[in-house]
């Protein structure tokens, strides 16, 4: 596969497709076995498309050439059950299908007039591989013509940006972008012309938009703000990101943004995170309640939990001793007691894990006593586990 790309960059179509043909015949002669192996015919099949499209649109074929490829692609893609319906729209195409003719001279013309039905799920990337081309034969206004034609916003914008073209790219996008990641690359490109105050204008813009680009969007934002010095900017967009994806290192950056409001602020985020019930981001919230010194609150983030991994706990636990410590002891020893009840020898040392936890608190809470006579009733209950008296011993749980 990448002997064939490499043909096809070199500008040598014939032997980049000799190449896949000889891939395609081997995988329907060989399939069975390959599929043996893990091999998953879509995801080969789908990158042979890619690079026979981009073979065949660098070629000029001859009628008897394009009937006869036709044919073969046909053949494939019936012996091998794959889908090589890109390659065979751009055989079919070409370079001098009429309405594609008008759109690259800049007329007007409907994109979607190129197909005969409904416009396929491939439209784009066979678009993306003719801007390449495009991109590769310096053919520059046909790349923008194409690009604008088919909706190809980002590749039409940041075209217009490298051709130093940036005031035109700048009243274009007002009323071309409508997605956050639109914003987001055209805005990279701007910075990477030397254009950080217009892409900022574009960044901050662009968390206005839907898509799945808002907060590397907002984390981008912010950190260009602050390279401008400009901090109320950088504030706003650190904000927005944290409260997208929670984490501490963006409280603590916050919180050095903030200067003297960060009083204030931090109030507003902690009552944030206080509703923010997303599972994926709790160890960010105990980071961070933690750090406060929100004991209760850490303890109340895990009581709603059904899981909640061990190591999150006994943090939780280290801070609570003074705080709670009924707490600490009421959710420590009955797993350590289950551990040793279910006789789970593998997990002894997590038993002594919960144990410490739990030996701490009575230890805090000025109850040495209580903890000297459950430490005894382990013993009397478990003495004859050599494994987990070895263990117990030897941490010292006096």
């Amino acid at each position: 596969m990448d002997e064939s790309q490499d043909y096809y960059q070199k500008r040598e179509p014939d032997n980049a497709i000799a190449i896949l043909e000889a891939i395609i015949s081997s995988c329907i002669e060989e399939w069975d076995d390959l599929e043996d192996y893990g091999a998953v015919n879509d995801d080969l099949s789908a990158r042979i498309d890619r690079v026979l499209t981009a073979a065949i649109l660098s070629k000029e074929f001859n009628p008897q050439e394009k009937q006869d490829l036709r044919e073969k692609i046909e053949q494939w893609q019936h012996e091998w059950s794959a889908d090589f319906e890109m390659s065979l729209a751009a055989l079919q195409q070409g370079w001098d299908d009429p309405v594609l003719e008008k759109i690259l001279r800049g007329e007007s013309a409907n994109f979607s007039e190129m197909w005969s039905d409904n416009i396929p799920d491939y439209a784009q990337t066979l678009t993306s591989i003719r801007l390449e081309i495009f991109e590769k034969q310096e053919k520059d206004q046909e790349y923008l013509n194409l690009a604008l034609a088919s909706g190809q916003v980002v590749e039409y914008l940041t075209k217009l940006v490298y051709l130093d073209r940036i005031d035109e790219a700048m009243a274009a996008s007002k009323n071309m972008i409508t997605k956050n990641d639109e914003a987001f690359f055209f805005a990279k490109a701007l910075r990477d012309e030397s254009a950080p105050e217009s892409a900022l204008i574009i960044a901050r813009g662009g968390l206005n938009f839907p898509g799945n680009y808002y907060y590397q969007l907002a984390l981008w934002t912010s950190e260009l703000a602050e390279s401008l010095g400009d901090i109320d900017i950088a504030l706003a967009a650190r904000i927005k990101a944290f409260q997208d994806q929670p984490s501490f290192s963006h409280y603590q950056k916050i919180e050095s943004l903030a200067g003297e409001d960060w009083p204030d602020l931090k109030l507003d985020l902690l009552d944030y995170l206080r509703e923010f019930s997303d599972w994926r981001y709790l160890e960010a919230k105990i980071d961070i309640f933690l750090h406060e010194n929100l004991v209760i609150d850490a303890i109340k983030l895990i009581s709603d939990h059904s899981y909640v991994q061990s190591h999150l706990i006994w943090r939780i636990m280290d801070a609570a001793a003074t705080v709670d410590p009924n707490w600490v002891i009421d959710r420590a020893c009955p797993p350590a007691e289950k551990i040793l009840d279910e006789k789970k020898a593998d997990r002894y040392e997590e038993a002594i894990k919960w144990l410490k936890k739990a030996r701490n608190a009575f230890y805090m809470s000025g109850r040495r006593e209580e903890w000297q006579t459950y430490r005894e009733s382990l013993i009397k209950e478990h003495g004859r586990k050599s494994k987990f008296m070895g263990l117990f011993k030897h941490q010292d749980l006096q």
